[in-house]
Order: structure tokens, then sequence, then C-alpha cells
């Protein structure tokens, strides 16, 4: 048996040869055997996804009868169906109440057991000597409540945002490590996820993905979603088969659309091509990874229409056209161009024929109301035009027609109007079983078995029930304990590396200043009235994260915390408390009103603009402001008003813990913005340069004579022009910078004559020998930084090396941006190196001479004009 799992896993994870080419075979005859084997009815049940009420599934209930009598062949788990049971505060009231800190993990996995057990007996039923597991899905977006469905004493995991903001690949791919482990554990085979959508332009309003996506840059959306799939495969490992398969979303890129996804259909102007250079490139990159685990197991169609695309046009007579999802013409239109574009031979088609595709939830309010769902009849429409437009799996997820979801939309009614589709389906299936839709069936059919072989190999040993019992079903105690020993130290790293200064008054933040003397009043907006509420923020959070963090506590009557509405009332208490404060620290999140996102940031620009009556005062305070949501929602003048503004990129405690280092001044306030931000003075968005590596040995390299000693300097006086505009990297390695003089040197001497100029240019740029006890010394030769005379370990990242010798080449000397710009990125187009990347850069670099020793500051920035280094 075991030599079957691994030539199975051979086959389903890229490792060719003839044992490959064998599963292969034993793969197809499996297939077609189940094809020719299954009813039509069983066929249907298949290639659906449904939602369901409740924690459990006893056989009397209405998931059962679907798994049982119907043959579903997915599920889809979903706190606000009560799947999983947070605790008290965190799920919705009419879920059974169970206690603030219930097993969820162990609950979520009995769940998974139950409804495995059921999909056997389903066949065991027909008399079939196999079975099909269901894929049991669920969106696992993260930063908590209400985007995460797992969340009690699972691992809180970071939103996109937060990872985008790092820029930092290995990060992505260990968050898809936790969520792949902990979804396996408990019996979750597959993720409904990473976003691979770009955000191109953020838009305040609802119809962007907010904090869900990794940023604004195709490629890099493209990286880290590939290294977020790849964590997931790693992560979710049992007998070197990966047991969680993701599927990225959505489909041709939500990043574009002009609506809400969730109240109407968004329409999308744009040519393929001009789409494809955003939003389709990262759907493209993924489907032709070169690395087979970075390739999603399926993607999620989002319910998008393209009016100006040929084949996307609205059919005649109808006013508005047919979103991708429900649209066949539309759905080629887009394949046959991305095989065009394909330089692999392997295009999206490729991809397709053996993956998933899975339509968005085709119960969902953009659809009903283009529709209306008047009736069963419609409903069946809906699923048969998703399933004809390349859909493999339909997600019958509220699907409730007009009346019922008037009713209250309540899940006891789903079932009815779920098998009356299913009923509709196979009608249609059995009246002819060789027409399109026919063929449709059977096509999308063999995916979903493929995808499932995939996930557990052992199927075709040919022992469904050892299969069941070994490898499909999970151990719900097993789960608690591999969860209990999540990686929460390094998920707290992250978000310190993601947590962000957007802007600072005088370019730099240190932290309140001798805080244990001040008095601090904090403001949170998570109240009814304004943001969000949920329980990863419950009142008073900042004030005693504070107290926990701080080194030096402040007294606790130097505390005072106020929620936005409290504010917004004018009390007399309120006043009093705004005129004790010498710094005011506003809080915000998401607002709960999900057509209103500004809310909250309208009422903080009115408080920090002093319009509240008898607010004035809050104009002369001292003021801070970190954002728990969306940072790019905040207009000029809040951005402006305040002495910082941090974004923290959620919700979550790590996220939490790290905004108030950040306010402490104890955290470094690495993350950059993967989003524009138009009012920060942030328009565009610049990815990280990564240095070219450079041979360790070359002829050049080994020609270059030796200096027999090389003192360190501080320079009094500036070298001369030709100092200026070389480049090296932190580790030593020379950047080649060619020009004129370059090409004479080496048309006179060849290798030796280079040599020889490299060594002089480096002794010109040692104009002055100091005392190596100077407060900074810069060895231009060896790269090594000291201050005070002791070396900065470890060292400075290229580009703070770069920055701080083009300004130590140059000290005294005003150094204009562009010339600084050039010296740091030296691959980089001008325009294209934000002012937000140079600013950060520079905020780092005296943190690093801070931390190194230096009692003074000695970068200083020259506003409008550029940088000086004073020694």
């Amino acid at each position: 048996m075991l030599a079957v799992i691994l030539l199975a896993a051979s086959f389903l994870f890229g490792q060719g040869g003839a044992m490959a080419e064998d599963v292969d075979r034993r793969v197809d005859e499996f297939a077609d055997r189940v094809v020719e084997s299954l009813t039509a009815e069983e066929k249907i049940g298949q290639l659906v996804m449904v939602s369901f009420g409740g924690p459990d599934a006893p056989p009397d209930s209405d998931i059962s009868r679907l798994i049982l009598e119907d043959k579903v062949g997915a599920v889809y788990l979903n706190y606000f169906h009560c799947n999983a049971l947070n605790g008290d505060g965190g799920d919705p009231s009419w879920c059974q109440q169970v206690g603030d800190d219930p097993d969820t993990p162990a609950q979520v996995a009995r769940l998974a057991n139950d409804l495995q057990q059921q999909a056997a007996e389903s066949f065991q039923g027909e008399g079939h000597d196999f079975f099909l597991p269901l894929l049991i899905a669920v969106d696992h977006d993260g930063d908590g409540y209400p985007t995460t469905h797992l969340r009690n004493r699972f691992t809180p995991i970071p939103c996109q945002m937060a990872i985008g903001a790092t820029w930092d690949e290995g990060l992505s791919q260990m968050v898809g490590e936790v969520v792949g482990r902990e979804l396996a554990a408990v019996g979750v085979n597959m993720l409904l996820g990473p976003v691979v959508d770009v955000m191109a332009e953020p838009k305040p309003s609802p119809q962007d993905r907010g904090l869900r996506v990794f940023g604004s840059l195709p490629d890099w959306v493209a990286s880290m979603g590939k290294a977020y799939i790849r964590g997931v495969r790693t992560g979710s490992l049992r007998e070197d088969v990966p047991r969680v398969l993701t599927v990225a979303k959505h489909f041709p890129g939500h990043g574009a659309s002009d609506r809400s996804p969730d109240l109407q259909i968004g329409r999308q102007g744009a040519s393929l091509a001009a789409l494809y250079e955003v939003h389709l490139r990262p759907f493209a990159e993924l489907a032709e990874a070169h690395a087979s685990e970075e390739v999603p197991d399926g993607i999620m169609v989002s319910h998008l229409a393209y009016p100006n695309i040929a084949g996307c046009e609205a059919s005649p007579g109808e006013l508005e056209p047919d979103p991708i999802s429900l649209n066949p013409s539309c759905m080629q239109a887009f394949v046959r161009f991305l095989d065009q574009k394909s330089e692999s031979g392997h295009g999206f088609s490729s991809w397709q024929d053996s993956h998933v595709t899975i339509a968005d939830s085709l119960g969902v309010h953009a659809l009903r109301n283009q529709y209306g769902y008047v009736g069963d009849e419609q409903l069946c429409w809906v699923a048969q035009q998703a399933l004809m437009a390349g859909n493999d799996i339909l997600t019958l997820v509220e699907w409730l027609d007009a009346e019922d979801m008037d009713r209250g939309g309540l899940v006891e009614w789903e079932r009815a109007h779920i098998e009356s589709t299913l009923d509709c389906l196979r009608q249609e299936y059995e009246a002819s079983p060789d027409s399109p839709f026919g063929k449709r069936v059977d096509e999308a059919l063999r995916r979903v078995i493929r995808l499932k072989l995939q996930l557990y190999p052992e199927l075709l040993q040919g022992d469904a029930q050892f299969a069941l019992e070994n490898t499909v079903k999970v151990d719900p105690q097993a789960a608690t304990d591999v969860i209990r020993d999540g990686q929460g130290d390094e998920l707290k790293e992250l978000a310190r590396r993601a947590l962000t200064l957007i802007s600072a008054k005088g370019g730099q933040w240190k932290g309140i200043p001798r805080l244990w003397e001040q008095h601090i009043l904090f403001v949170e907006c998570w109240d009814d009235n304004y943001c969000q509420r949920s329980p990863e923020l419950p009142n008073g959070i900042l004030e005693s994260t504070l107290s926990q963090r701080a080194a030096r506590k402040p007294p606790s009557e130097n505390l005072r915390t106020r929620t936005l509405t409290e504010l917004q009332t004018g009390s007399d208490e309120v006043k009093l408390d705004v005129q004790w404060a010498d710094w005011i620290v506003f809080g915000v999140s998401e607002s709960a009103v999900s057509w209103d996102l500004h809310l909250p940031w309208r009422e903080l620009a009115r408080v920090v603009a002093g319009l509240y009556p008898g607010l004035e005062s809050v104009q002369s305070k001292s003021k801070v402001i970190i954002a728990y949501g969306r940072p790019y929602l905040a207009d000029e003048t809040t951005v402006m008003a305040t002495d910082a503004f941090l974004a923290a990129y959620g919700k979550i405690p790590s996220a939490v813990e790290a905004s108030i280092e950040g306010l402490l001044g104890t955290s470094r306030l690495e993350g950059r913005l993967p989003v524009a931000f138009d009012a920060a003075g942030y328009p565009e968005v610049v990815p990280p340069i990564t240095p070219t590596a450079v041979p360790t040995a070359s002829p050049i390299a080994t020609l270059t004579p030796t200096p027999t000693a090389t003192p360190t300097a501080t320079l009094t006086a500036t070298p001369g022009p030709q100092a200026t505009g070389s480049t090296s990297n932190g580790g030593g390695f020379p950047w080649l910078v060619v020009g004129p003089s370059l090409f004479g040197v080496l048309a006179a001497g060849g290798a030796v004559g280079f040599a020889l100029y490299r060594q002089g240019r480096r002794r010109r740029r040692l104009a002055v020998k100091p005392a190596p006890e100077a407060e900074l010394v810069v060895d231009l030769t060896t790269h090594r930084v000291l201050v005070k005379g002791k070396e900065i370990v470890p060292a400075l990242s290229r580009e703070q090396y770069e920055l701080l010798a083009h300004l130590y080449e140059n000290a005294g000397k005003l150094c204009r941006r562009e010339e600084t710009v050039r010296r740091v990125w030296p691959d980089a187009e001008l325009a294209g190196v934000s002012e937000e990347a140079l600013d950060s850069l520079v905020h780092r670099l005296r943190d690093r001479l801070q931390e190194a020793g230096a009692t003074r500051q000695m970068i200083v920035t020259v506003r409008g004009h550029g940088l000086r280094l004073d020694l």
C-alpha cells in the first residue's frame, strides 16, 4: 500500500518518469470507472458545494440528507451558520452558546469526521466498492472576525495586506504553513484562498478588497501568492501528501471592480491587454509557475462583467451583460487570450484541464439584484449557466429564492431549493448525456475526481474503509494539540515588521517622549455607532496593552480611554479629559456599515480639526493615529494634523501589540505601504530593490591588489566630484559602474587596469584619516561602519549602507533626492522611487545608528531639498 501511496504522490506532485506515468494511467482508469458507475444524481451531486446550519451533523439534519440522499460532494463551513463555535462574543446570537472558550478545533474535527463518514455511507448504499471524500472548504483570509471563520484557539493569522507590508515572501510562506497545518489538523481540506486580486487603485469604498490583498503590484502579488500556496502545501503534509487544496481568488481580478461585490455585479471597461498587465497577471503567473507546489489547485471566478470585450457583451435585448461566472463565451475569451500570452506553451487552458474552477457564491446579492431569483426555475438556470461557463464546482451558498430571502434567508429553507436545483440539473443530464451540457458534466466530474485523488491517493489502493479511517478522518484531540503548539512568535515578528510609519512630523518617530510622565487619552472607535465590533478589540485594549508592554509603566491615573462616540457627544467629562491630555492616541478600525467605510474617518477628521463644540483644544494636543483597518481611508487633513500616523493593518493581538511598541518607540517601523495612499503623499508603490548576486570569485577579483593597511576615516573635508556615483553592497561585493573613464582604463590595461583603477578610486574616497573614536566612521573600502569605535553588528543592509556611504562622502553638503536615489537604487527609474521609500530607509538607518550608540541625530532632512550628514 505504501508503494501505491508514494507512486500516487509522485504523479500528483510533479515527479516525472515511468512510475508517474503508471500512476497517471491508474488515475485515469479509476476516474473512468467512477464516471461510468455513477448515476446522474451522483454525478450532479459531486459538482456542488453547499452550506448548512449547525456545529454538528446528526443523521436527521439537512446536511446529512443532502450527503446521503442527494450525494453532494462538497460543503462550505461558515461561522455565520454556526459550523464553527468560536465562543461567546465570537458567534452570532442565534448560535448555541457554549461558553467563552470552547474547544473549537476538536469541534470542527468531529464535524468533519461525521461529514466524511456520511459521504462514505452514501456510496456504500449504492453498492460501490469506492467512495469519494467530501471537499470541506473554508474562507481563512486572516485578521480574525469577520473574514476568518475558524478563530477560537486557532492561531490568529494576519491579513494579507500585513504580509504584503513586510515585502518578504518567506513570511508569506510561513503564514501559509500555519494555515495548512491547522486546517489539515481539523479535517478541512480546501482553503478558499489566497486572494490574488491586485489593488491597483485603492478606492475608499466597499468594492475594494481592503486588507485581504497583498498589495498593488501584480508581480509582487503573484510572488506572495505563490509563496503562500507553497506554505499551505508544506504545512499540510501528511504521509508526504499535502492534505489542503488552495483556491486562488477572485479571477479575473476584483481589484478593478467599480461596485460592491455583495450588492451589484461589478463592471470593468478595460481591454484584455490592459487587464493582463495588472489584474490577470497574478493568475497567469500562478497557473504557469515553474514549481508545481506553487500552482493553485483551483481558482474562484468572480461575478464581474466586461461589456467592452468581444464575447462578454450583453445579449440581444438585455440591458446588462452577464458576469463572466455565468457567461461561457466571455470565459473562453479570457482563456484564449491567456493561452496566446503564454510563453511556456502550457497556457491557462492546460492548467484548467488538470485543475478545478469554482464559481464564487451563486447566492450572492449581486446576482440576486440582477436576476431576481424568482422561483426554483431561475435558480436552476443560474446553476446551469455557471456550469456551462466552465465552473466545475457550483457553490450553492445562501441558495434561496426571492421569497425565502425576504423572509430572512435562514438556512433551514436552503435544502429544499438545493434539492430542486439538483433535480433540475439531473433531468437535464438524463435527457441527453451526449449533449454539450452532458459532456460538460462529465468533464467537470473528472476534474473533481482527480482533485480528490490528489488529496487522498490512498483511494487508488482500493480499500475505501481503510482510506476513510486512516487518512480522510482526523484525530480531534490531536487537532487541539497541534494548534496549541502553533507559531505565535513568528507571527508576532511579522506584525512588528509590517508596522508602517505613514507620516510623522519632522520625518521621524521615536515614540512618545518620557511616556511615564505624560497624560495619555486613548480614543477607540470600535463601538456601536462607528467601527465594526469584534472580539479582537474589546474596550480599553490599547490602554491595557500599553500598561503591559511599557518598560517603565506610567501610573494608571495617567491613562484614560474614551470612544469616538463619547467624543461626539461632547459631554463635560469628555471635554475635561481632552483638556487634561498631553497626548491623544486614536485607534481606528473598519466601519460596521459596509456602504459607508468612511464613517469613522470622517468623524475623526472633525475631531482633529477641532470642529466638535468644546473640543477645539484637540488641535493643540500631540496626536497619534493607529490604523487597525485600511489606512488609505484617511484624508489629507487627518494625516497632516497628527504627530505620527501608524498602520498596523489589522486588529489581531499581534498587530495590537506591535502598534503599541510603535507608540512606545521600541519598534523599528520596518513596514512599507504595499498600496498607494495619495492623501499621505504616496501616489505609487515601489518594491524593494533586491541586489543582483555577484560571483565570489572572478578573474578581476584575483588580480586586485590587497591594501597593506586601510585606516578607518571620518570625513572633515569633502572629496572631489570623482567620489560620487559609485555603489557597493553591504556585504562587500563591488557594484560595477560603467562610464567613459572605466572604458578608457579597460582599453589601456584590461583586467589589471580595471583593478588598479578601482583601487585608486577607493583611495580617493578615503581623503582624510581621523581618529577611530569619532562619533561615526565609515570605511569605504571594507564597508565597515563604526559608531564611537564599535562596529555595527549585524551589518547594515545594502540600501542602508549605500545611503550612509553617499552621505558620508559628501558630509556637510546637501545631497539632493535625485542623486541619492540613483546611488541607493541604481537600477530603478528615478520616477519609480517614492518619497515613502526614501523616508522609510532614512528612518531605519537613523534607528540603526541610534541602536549602535550614536548620541545625536546626524542625518538631517531638509524638506523639499534633500539630506545632509552632520558629523
